[in-house]
């Protein structure tokens, strides 16, 4: 782990964590909506997929994607690239 590495990882105030499924389109999109602004705002993003777990298929199949910040729900089916950025900003803020 190189310098920049550890400066990132400091700087990282902000934690995502995505629940998808298998075969989910709405998943995969979400997915490359984080990966684009992943470069130009610092998060650590944690994707579980929920597939053969009973609980959290009970939890989340019905509104997959569903995407935390900091551990509170912030998005669930659908979202603009702009509306996540957005969401993004204000996580990362407070």
């Amino acid at each position: 782990m190189g310098a920049g590495d550890e400066s990132r990882t400091a700087r990282a105030l902000l934690r995502a964590t995505l629940y998808t499924g298998t075969g989910c389109c709405l998943c995969e999109e979400l997915k490359v909506q984080l990966a684009l602004l992943a470069r130009e705002i610092d998060f650590e993003l944690e994707v579980v997929d929920i597939t053969g777990s009973a609980e959290l298929e009970a939890r989340y199949r019905a509104e997959l994607p569903v995407l935390y910040l900091n551990g509170r729900k912030a998005v669930k089916y659908r979202i603009t690239t702009e509306a996540l950025r957005e969401k993004l900003r204000r996580a990362f803020r407070g």
